[in-house]
């Protein structure tokens, strides 16, 4: 009856019109509805600890009649009423009545609640607080938010009118989660009501949109609450003696949504049905979640292939040109070449061309000593020896400049040569001492593979135990069953067999009474004497009976006696062999927590090894190419040494020419006196000589130079080819590290891409495996998703519940959410639904949505 009148006063005031009048005027059927406080004044108190987390709700009628209360989120279910002495999950603190003139506002014939609200220091907080402890108010009304000031004492409520069937649903999706109430409820309150400007003061000025899943989450959060609630409630045909006792209490549950198909209260088969619904949302859920990681696992290990086989493109691509670099530069090392050897041919010819034309020079002077005189021709001797001596020694110049060129390149070559020893050295002691890492994380792995196989053999001993201890358990539960029912039926029939007897007294009683009658009457007449011995004979022979059934109810009793000691002492035995099964239990767990954790230990030190022998070949490569590296700096230098003594050698060589050349010249200059005569008849042939001669010495020397740029050349491609070579080497080795790379993530995308369509079947599978039940509604793939947005704890969901880095006063993140973030603990659970199941961190995108649950109309109030 009071939830019939509950529901019947929340549909008139859900048919009341939401328009507002200004705030000057403001008038009865303004204010009307539904309000819920969104001010500080009780969240102060209970993230203080003061009070429980619980909220005000005003519920305001067309015809002034106002009924204050506070929305909880614990009470309500029979435990809590019976434990806590809190009946309600929506408990009035008082009725009044409410009179509005412009603006404004009184509370009159104000009559406080005896319901239990909190603990009693709490309740007197939250009695004083009370928007009705304050009887006259100044209110203004802004569109659906509605600012109360009072004046004695000074204080501001803020209220903002809510649908009281959407303000259940969010109760619903706060309980749902797990989450303290006190730490998410009002960021969460704010978010999902972001689109009501009456909830403005909530969004401290942060732009926030709803997600999509929302929606869709509140309506499956108020069916998975009507679910539990019903579960928790106590069975009609309840047999379980501390369930019983619930039955004692009648809570008031006006926050959880009635749905077509779930009784309240149930049956002990309901529950299981229920409880099953339950588990297959759960399962649902965590495949979902599964599904999608995996998914996401192989989009990346996919991408990471694409990007590996690019970089090892990449890197074929740079080990190609610089082989045609290598080749160019050998191409060109060799036309240097070919054009140094045709340089010193040319340069030889024209030797032989100077060595000519200063044979003929001579001949010419022979003829002008004969003809001028000795002393002629020998100062003409004299003059040629000396521009011979000049130009040899331009000669010897120019070797010497070119022997210096070499010594700085020798010099060069022998500091790079040491720098790379010295860069070879350090390679190889790095490799070395990485090896070294390698070998000691080697040694781990074995200890971890040896600790997690002797986990895992005490696991399964305690398995065994835990398995047998439970089998024991349970035949002494049937049999404790057995003889409990026993004693029942014993009882029954000792009650049915101690009517008879009553009944066979009273039947003695009246034939008794009978006889006496008769043998009065009897006296005077024979047969009524003859009646009054036959009734006497029957007396006697009940009376016997009746010995004969007392005795019987004696034995019945005291085998009834022994039977309910059988069955207690029966039921204790059930009861400690229970708890010996779940300690073998208990035991079980921790030693197969152990073989995780060992076989955790072991993958990571694996993975330590492999890093470790990774980086030790590393290392050795780059040891190996700084070698390889410093022994071609050594040939280089050789080679250098080797053209810097051919240089010196051809210095000495012309040093000596020299010498020869200035000796010819101091002898030509003795005979220039004796020749002199001669000298005028052979002028114009000597002159004529001489221009030869100067001409095929400039020759000479412009072929000499020619050689000598030559020799540079060809050195500098020789240089270009040896650094072309050794980039070729060196891009080769990272190019086939590249192809290996790409090979693996190949390998590694296809493997995950298997077990994203594993996860999918096996979501596919779960989704399959829905309870069929006639009467609840059906779960959809969408309600699934969106419940898993939450129960994974995505950005989104978050967002929402300002948790990880989305809590209110924190910076937004950009992207992902950290990994700091703290994961979702959110199940469903249920009373002896065999446990709550472990919390799932996984990001899990919504699926299309579909037809949303039909849930009923909210409960009404009570008049």
């Amino acid at each position: 009856m009071r939830r019939s009148a509950f529901l019947a006063t929340v549909a008139v005031l859900m048919a009341v019109g939401q328009s507002a009048r200004p705030a000057q005027a403001v008038e009865l059927r303004d204010v009307s509805g539904w309000w819920i406080a969104i001010d500080d004044t009780l969240p102060k108190q209970w993230k203080s600890g003061a009070i429980t987390p619980m909220e005000e709700v005003l519920q305001i009628n067309p015809d002034g009649r106002v009924t204050d209360r506070v929305m909880n989120f614990w009470a309500g279910s029979h435990r809590s009423c019976l434990e806590n002495k809190v009946c309600s999950d929506l408990p009035q603190v008082a009725t009044a009545r409410l009179k509005v003139n412009t603006n404004r506002l009184s509370f009159i014939q104000v009559v406080p609640s005896n319901a239990r609200l909190d603990t009693p220091t709490g309740e007197a907080l939250v009695r004083q607080d009370a928007v009705t402890a304050v009887a006259n108010w100044t209110v203004t009304l802004d569109s659906d938010r509605l600012t109360l000031r009072g004046a004695t004492p000074a204080k501001t409520r803020i209220f903002a009118r809510i649908d009281f069937d959407r303000l259940r649903k969010l109760r619903a999706a706060m309980q749902v989660t797990g989450w303290q109430p006190k730490d998410h409820w009002r960021c969460f309150l704010g978010n999902a009501m972001a689109r009501d400007k009456a909830f403005a003061p909530l969004q401290a000025n942060r732009a926030y949109s709803p997600p999509d899943f929302l929606e869709r989450y509140l309506n499956f959060a108020s069916y998975l609450g009507a679910i539990k609630a019903a579960i928790s409630d106590p069975a009609i045909d309840e047999s379980n003696a501390e369930r019983v006792k619930l039955l004692s209490v009648e809570p008031e549950e006006l926050m959880v949504a009635h749905v077509d198909g779930v009784l309240r209260p149930p049956a002990v088969e309901d529950r299981a049905r229920l409880n099953a619904v339950l588990r297959y949302v759960d399962d649902h859920a965590r495949a979902l979640l599964a599904s999608n990681a995996a998914t996401a696992t192989a989009a990346q290990a996919k991408s990471h292939a694409g990007a590996t086989a690019q970089e090892a493109a990449r890197l074929d691509g740079i080990a190609k040109s610089a082989a045609a670099a290598a080749a160019d530069a050998q191409a060109k090392a060799k036309a240097a070449a070919t054009a140094l050897s045709q340089a010193r041919d040319a340069s030889n010819a024209q030797a032989e061309v100077a060595k000519d034309t200063s044979e003929a020079l001579r001949v010419a002077e022979i003829e002008t000593t004969a003809r001028q005189g000795a002393t002629t021709v020998a100062l003409a001797a004299l003059e040629t020896a000396q521009r011979a001596v000049a130009e040899q020694q331009k000669k010897v110049d120019a070797q010497s400049r070119s022997l210096a060129d070499l010594q700085q390149k020798l010099d060069l070559a022998i500091r790079q040569a040491a720098d790379l020893q010295q860069k070879a050295g350090a390679a190889q002691s790095a490799a070395t001492a990485q090896q070294r890492k390698a070998d000691t994380a080697a040694v781990e792995v074995t200890e971890q593979q040896r600790k997690l196989e002797a986990a895992k053999v005490v696991a399964e001993t305690e398995q065994q135990k835990y398995q047998g201890a439970k089998g024991t358990a349970d035949v002494q539960q049937d049999f404790s069953n057995k003889l409990a029912d026993a004693a029942r039926e014993f009882t029954e029939g000792l009650a049915t067999l101690q009517k008879s007897a009553d009944d066979a007294t009273a039947t003695l009683n009246r034939t008794m009474a009978a006889a006496e009658q008769l043998s009065d009457a009897g006296k005077s007449d024979s047969a009524i004497a003859d009646a009054a011995r036959d009734a006497a004979d029957a007396a006697s022979t009940i009376q016997a009976a009746l010995k004969v059934t007392v005795a019987s109810i004696k034995m019945a009793t005291a085998a009834r006696d022994r039977a309910q000691s059988t069955a207690s002492a029966a039921a204790a035995l059930s009861a400690q062999l229970g708890r010996a099964a779940q300690d073998a239990q208990a035991i079980a767990t921790a030693a197969a927590n152990a073989a995780t954790a060992a076989e955790t230990a072991r993958d990571q030190a694996k993975s330590a090894s492999e890093a470790a022998a990774k980086e030790a070949a590393r290392l050795l490569n780059a040891a190996r190419t700084a070698e390889r590296l410093s022994t071609e700096g050594r040939d280089a230098s050789r080679n250098a040494e080797t053209a810097r003594d051919e240089a010196k050698t051809a210095l000495a060589n012309e040093a000596r020419e020299a010498a020869r050349i200035t000796s010819l010249a101091q002898s030509a200059s003795l005979q220039s006196s004796d020749a002199r005569h001669a000298a005028d008849a052979a002028a114009a042939f000597r002159d004529l000589a001489r221009a030869d001669a100067e001409a095929a010495t400039r020759e000479a020397s412009r072929r000499a130079d020619l050689v000598q740029n030559a020799i540079k050349t060809a050195a500098a491609a020789d240089e270009v080819q040896k650094a072309a070579t050794a980039r070729e080497l060196q891009t080769k080795g990272p190019a086939e590290q590249a192809a290996q790379a790409s090979a693996k993530a190949n390998v590694e995308s296809q493997q995950a891409s298997k077990a994203a369509s594993v996860a999918l079947e096996a979501m596919r599978t779960v989704a399959a495996s829905q309870p069929k039940t006639e009467n609840l509604p059906v779960i959809t793939g969408a309600d699934i998703a969106a419940y898993a947005e939450v129960f994974g704890e995505s950005d989104a969901a978050k967002r929402l519940f300002c948790r990880g880095s989305y809590t209110v006063g924190a910076a937004e993140p950009h992207g992902e959410a950290s990994d700091g973030a703290p994961a979702a603990t959110m199940a469903l659970s249920a009373p002896q639904a065999g446990g709550a199941p472990a919390a799932v961190k996984v990001s899990a995108p919504a699926e299309p949505a579909a037809v949303p649950l039909p849930l009923a109309r909210p409960p009404a109030l009570r008049r």
